[in-house]
């Protein structure tokens, strides 16, 4: 169904995505996230989870 919308795929695509403040030295609170999709849909790459 992708493939139909020019978008390549793989199921050796696991990623991971980190933004921090530089602040060195100091322990960070961490949020993980593991997105829907059942295997229909859903991506890193989606603008929802771009990052501040």
């Amino acid at each position: 169904m992708l493939d139909q919308l020019g978008h390549s795929q793989s199921e050796d695509c696991p990623s991971l995505n980190v933004w921090t403040k530089s602040k060195p030295g100091q322990k960070k609170p961490v949020l993980l996230w593991l997105y829907g999709g059942s295997y229909q849909g859903g991506t890193s790459h989606a603008s929802v989870s771009s990052g501040p």
